[in-house]
């Protein structure tokens, strides 16, 4: 295989069921995962599929899959007995063999119907762009339709490998939240273990690792001496890739809970995108704090936005452009009297504040 790529050896190390990588665009970090899975599917026959957010990503993919693959002439047997058919690649090993179908492009806007989609020796999914990238937004309840899609494709399936990529866009994913990723080991590797029991009762470990840093120097510097990374490093955004941080994410006023030496209350919470914030005050000054709920939160009244369900239980109140409370949030955020406990929360409320100002 071609040697000018990303190294996965340190990822592979981890025995995975699920990768994620998190790291600067340019590298080769999705050459290498469809490089996996065509790889062990030449091997196995286990069949892959290649998931994106939505059906007009996957049409480009479709058009441009073997592009990569001409130019570097790895696999070449298999790009050129290879074609796309609808949303599968039909593999024709000689003109006297029988075909096989050795993968499958998913959209995760189009699959609702996933009970329908029929993968019986799925071994490999790479989700390329899990998070999306700048003026773009995720699915409403999107952790929620992947998993059910992962349910779907690998449920008869014992030793599946997920692959996730994406650039470094911000730390605020709901697929950080449902693996329980943390971006603060210094190796660049955040590595969790998720025991459960399968059908027999017998204990069952999965394990998931995020790579969140490039640890290869040398195709970090060649990406940058090219003409696509010279002109990439003039913007804003590629900067931040060059220098590791993530784009969208501003960790200003961002503080720890136990940071804050003064005593709090809960004021009063707001509720936007399905996230219940609480509003702790400072009993001794004007000081702010949007924070996870606790207790005392749920004693206190809460401000809806567009949830009428929601809003219509006791102690809530539904928040609009004439709501008394939308003016105090206004100020405290543009007076910098606010703080927050994580980038999840200050992302909901600033998304909250661009609605109602």
């Amino acid at each position: 295989m071609s040697n000018n790529f990303y190294d996965p050896s340190k990822l592979l190390s981890y025995n995975a069921d699920v990768n994620l990588l998190v790291i600067k665009r340019g590298i080769g970090k999705t050459y290498f995962c469809k490089s996996f899975c065509i790889n062990d599917f030449l091997k196995t026959h286990g069949q892959f599929i290649i998931a994106k957010q939505l059906d007009a990503q996957i049409q480009i993919v479709k058009s441009t899959f073997f592009d990569d693959y001409k130019k570097s002439g790895d696999f070449k047997q298999f790009v050129n007995n290879s074609k796309i058919v609808g949303n599968k690649i039909i593999y024709t090993p000689t003109p006297t063999s029988l075909s096989e179908t050795a993968g499958f492009f998913l959209s995760l806007n189009t699959a609702t119907n996933s009970k329908g989609f029929n993968v019986p020796f799925a071994k490999n999914l790479l989700f390329d762009e899990f998070i999306p990238d700048i003026n773009k937004t995720y699915l409403n309840n999107e952790d929620i339709l992947f998993s059910s899609i992962i349910s779907t494709i690998f449920r008869r399936t014992e030793h599946a490998k997920i692959f996730m990529t994406a650039n470094n866009i911000s730390v605020d994913s709901p697929y950080f939240r449902m693996f329980q990723i943390s971006l603060k080991e210094e190796n660049g590797f955040c590595f969790r273990k998720f025991e459960t029991l399968d059908d027999n009762g017998n204990k069952v470990i999965h394990k998931v690792v995020c790579q969140f840093k490039d640890t290869d120097k040398n195709i970090t510097a060649e990406s940058q001496r090219s003409l696509a990374g010279w002109i990439s490093s003039l913007t804003d955004y590629g900067k931040s890739s060059v220098n590791e941080e993530f784009y969208l994410d501003d960790t200003k006023s961002i503080i720890s809970r136990n940071d804050i030496k003064c005593p709090m209350f809960a004021n009063f919470n707001l509720w936007s995108n399905g996230v219940l914030m609480t509003i702790y005050k400072s009993k001794r000054n004007s000081i702010y704090f949007c924070g996870i709920p606790n207790e005392e939160s749920k004693k206190i009244d809460t401000f809806v936005y567009e949830d009428f369900a929601k809003a219509s239980e006791e102690n809530c109140h539904l928040l609009t452009k004439k709501s008394g409370v939308r003016l105090l949030i206004l100020n405290l955020y543009f007076n910098n009297s606010i703080a927050f406990e994580n980038q999840h929360l200050k992302n909901t409320f600033l998304d909250l504040l661009d609605k109602i100002k």
